[in-house]
């Protein structure tokens, strides 16, 4: 992993830079987006993988675990989209999240892109709210939950 930030709490945010930190992150999308769900492995992953920009936060007292993670992609010419954000049950409320969705939308801007837009499940809708997200609609279910298409101007 590429460490690009020590946060306060001890943990670090990291950008992947080898394969295996791509399974990590995998991983936890698995285990937090898709497993209670009964999808398979390899259904939080897609095409657009690596031509993507991915953010994760390694746990502080073991750098070898992923606790969160974040992607966006291009997904227009002023347009990009955040996608598969996932944060460790056990290190919820502790702001990791917020550092992923900082750096993601920190991404944009070099992406030159003016918005991003994220589809959010329910429980997810305060969270984004309070990080400067307006919803928008709510989108099809997706896995039988409840998703909402939400947006945000950067500049």
């Amino acid at each position: 992993m590429l460490v690009l930030k020590y946060l306060q709490n001890g943990n670090i945010l990291a950008s992947p830079s080898q394969p295996d930190d791509y399974s990590r992150i995998f991983r936890l999308r698995w285990e937090v987006l898709r497993q209670a769900w009964g999808q398979p492995e390899g259904s939080e992953r897609d095409g657009d993988e690596y031509s993507s920009v991915h953010r994760a936060v390694l746990n502080g007292d073991n750098p070898e675990q992923i606790v969160a993670c974040g992607r966006i992609q291009q997904a227009g010419e002023n347009q990009a989209q955040i996608r598969y954000m996932a944060v460790n049950e056990a290190f919820r409320g502790h702001g990791l999240g917020s550092a992923v969705l900082n750096s993601l939308e920190e991404a944009a801007l070099g992406m030159m892109v003016s918005q991003v837009f994220l589809n959010a499940r329910e429980p997810a809708l305060n969270f984004y709210l309070q990080s400067g997200y307006r919803l928008v609609q709510e989108i099809s279910p997706f896995l039988g939950i409840r998703h909402f298409r939400m947006a945000k101007l950067l500049f």
